[in-house]
């Protein structure tokens, strides 16, 4: 019988197995009270204690925080000019305030996100509506009201201080899936009972070792025994309980019988219910196993397939976003009209292996669309700004693009012109 059996028919178990001769108190209940912590607490530092889900959260939240952020303006080609001097570029991507760096900004807003399901952050604004800073808010101090006329608004409860309400404009709010549109559904909430198994296998594991690994054997009373002769009988096994105590003789009086009882690792059901509970995080935070440390089903074949599906399917996800929120509500009417918005650059990360990279990138310039120059600029090195590295070529000989054109063209007159006369 596995852990799931221990779960999930705790009762009629203890009802079936633990009863010896149906003694009125099981001396099964004895042994192993305290043994499973059925008063688990689901809540944000006791789910984040879980490591499967701590490594999640880390990996989704670190990738996110370590994307340069882009301000640019998006003709109407779909070309996208970098706008280098942007008063928010600096603020994006070094300083969102006084207290936090770009990196632990975007960590803390993507954990509240996975964990709560809503991020928030304060806009700070001068008097001439220029964005100063941002400042996170956590989600337990954030309540969001629904007005008559469809809009909503923001109340923020802080530690010795009033309520302060805050209209949308001024609020950085980032939502997971959502049923009403005004607020994000929470994670922790939804999978609450994933979460309390989880830390409850933790609880059975912490206690299952320090109380000897498993139960060796039971003891026997030929007869019911009394509160005080339960009494005594627990203070006496507790003396031999533990896998520091391992070893020691037991002693026994009143025609006790102690009887062996063996367990097998298959029984212990560690490994089976961890690879349910990994399947799930994976699931529930769409990241891939081998990510939470679950090799089981990893190749080396199927890494790179899995990385990318993870940025396309859950990392994009996150970032769209992020990157609609902050577009929305700190840039200037006229820059969206213009075309100007905030995006995460997904160069480095959609980076693929050196050889891999290098096909790619030969074949942008064997066609022509990358010159030499921009080659450097991708790979973060400085251009050589020669004559010839800021140039286009094709495959025609590896000549000039614009003077195989002329070429061309001069060939096609003289043909014509051959031919009229």
């Amino acid at each position: 019988m596995g852990l799931f059996d221990k779960f999930f028919n705790k009762s009629e178990e203890r009802a079936t197995q633990l009863s010896l001769d149906n003694p009125h108190v099981s001396i099964g209940d004895i042994i192993s009270e305290g043994l499973l912590n059925t008063d688990i607490v689901v809540n944000e530092a006791t789910v984040l204690s879980i490591p499967a889900v701590k490594r999640a959260v880390s990996v989704i939240a670190s990738t996110v925080a370590g994307l340069p952020v882009n301000i640019a303006k998006k003709h109407d080609n779909g070309y996208l000019e970098s706008i280098k001097n942007h008063e928010l570029k600096y603020l994006l991507n070094y300083e969102p305030n006084a207290v936090n760096d770009k990196v632990t900004f975007f960590e803390t807003l993507i954990q509240n996100l996975l964990i709560h399901g809503n991020g928030f952050a304060v806009i700070n604004r001068d008097a001439n509506y220029k964005v100063e800073s941002l400042q996170l808010l956590h989600p337990d101090l954030v309540t969001v009201k629904i007005l008559k006329n469809g809009n909503v608004k923001y109340e923020i409860s802080r530690l010795q201080a009033r309520k302060k309400t805050f209209r949308p404009d001024e609020i950085i709010h980032v939502q997971a899936s959502s049923s009403n549109g005004f607020l994000g559904l929470s994670p922790l909430e939804l999978n609450r009972s994933t979460f309390a198994l989880a830390l409850n296998v933790i609880e059975f594991g912490k206690a299952y070792y320090e109380n000897g690994g498993f139960l060796t054997g039971v003891v026997k009373h030929p007869a019911s025994l009394s509160d005080a002769a339960i009494k005594r009988l627990k203070a006496s096994l507790a003396r031999y309980s533990g896998s520091a105590k391992a070893g020691k003789q037991l002693i026994l009086d009143e025609g006790m019988d102690y009887q062996t009882l063996t367990i097998n690792p298959a029984q212990a059901g560690f490994v089976e219910v961890n690879q349910y509970l990994i399947s799930e995080f994976s699931r529930i935070f769409g990241i891939p196993p081998f990510m939470l440390g679950d090799l089981s089903k990893s190749t080396m074949q199927n890494v790179e397939s899995l990385t990318l599906s993870f940025v396309k399917h859950t990392v994009i996800e996150h970032l769209n976003k992020i990157e609609s929120e902050l577009s929305r509500k700190l840039l200037t009417e006229a820059e969206k009209y213009a075309g100007t918005c905030i995006s995460f650059n997904l160069d480095d990360l959609l980076k693929a292996d050196s050889r891999t990279r290098g096909e790619y990138v030969r074949n942008l310039f064997n066609v022509g669309a990358l010159s030499v120059d921009e080659i450097r600029l991708m790979e973060g090195l400085p251009p050589l700004n020669t004559n010839g590295s800021n140039k286009h070529f094709v495959q025609i000989n590896m000549g000039d693009i614009e003077q195989n054109l002329q070429e061309n063209t001069t060939n096609e007159n003289e043909q014509e012109y051959t031919f009229l006369s």
